[in-house]
């Protein structure tokens, strides 16, 4: 410690003046009673932040967004809603408003498909209509069906089954078919579930596809074996 040090008394609180600088050896602890005061700059090596910019960090909480403090993502990386006036993806503004980015919320984005054997020589597959979290749909979805002999979804199977392509009773809607005993026009129940049902007495290993009437990227079933069908 350089300078001079004397201990007054003014308004009843003690005081230190110092005329130099106090310097903490290597190892050493300063330790400030609670209520006590700092006038000026503290400074810490290889700190360069001043008290404002700390004091963004006090009372924050991991994962909780605050105005005017700092953000810190809490265990899982996550964090509460922020209020971004200004979004940038890659370097590109995102122009659309959060009324318009909401309307893809409660939009089909894929299907899973369950087969199970039915009557003799029938199949019946349910698909069920999932949004974008891979969340089931809890409403009804429009939606093409169509089989494929590709595992891609691309093309239309080029076999045609011996029997009847179509929605299972009571299982979903068959509003039109759009080739014969091959693609359909197809609205699943409320639940966001629809039983295609395919009688075939080949017990043919198509590959069942769904995709959103918005379009998009087909989903596609796992190909059928002669075990899903009825015996």
């Amino acid at each position: 410690m350089s300078g001079e040090n004397m201990k007054n008394a003014r308004n009843g609180v003690d005081e230190w003046a110092i005329g130099g600088d106090l310097i903490i050896d290597n190892g050493g602890t300063l330790t400030l009673a609670a209520g006590s005061t700092v006038s000026g700059a503290i400074t810490i090596a290889g700190v360069t932040a001043i008290s404002t910019e700390i004091n963004r960090l006090a009372g924050v909480v991991a994962g909780t967004s605050a105005a005017s403090k700092a953000v810190v993502l809490d265990a899982q990386s996550k964090v509460s809603a922020l209020d971004i006036t200004a979004l940038k993806l890659n370097g590109g503004s995102v122009t659309a408003t959060a009324a318009e980015v909401n309307l893809s919320d409660d939009l089909p984005a894929s299907f899973t498909f369950t087969p199970a054997a039915g009557a003799s020589t029938v199949c019946e597959i349910t698909i069920q209509a999932k949004d974008a979290a891979g969340v089931a749909m809890a409403r009804a979805v429009l939606f093409m069906l169509y089989l494929s002999d590709a595992n891609t979804g691309i093309g239309l199977t080029g076999t045609a089954a011996s029997g009847a392509v179509d929605a299972k009773t009571a299982s979903g809607t068959n509003f039109g078919v759009l080739t014969a005993k091959k693609a359909l026009l197809c609205q699943t129940k409320v639940d966001g579930t629809f039983i295609l049902s395919i009688t075939d007495t080949s017990k043919t290993g198509y590959y069942v596809c769904a995709v959103p009437m918005r379009g998009g990227v087909p989903s596609v079933s796992a190909q059928l074996i002669t075990a899903n069908y009825g015996a």
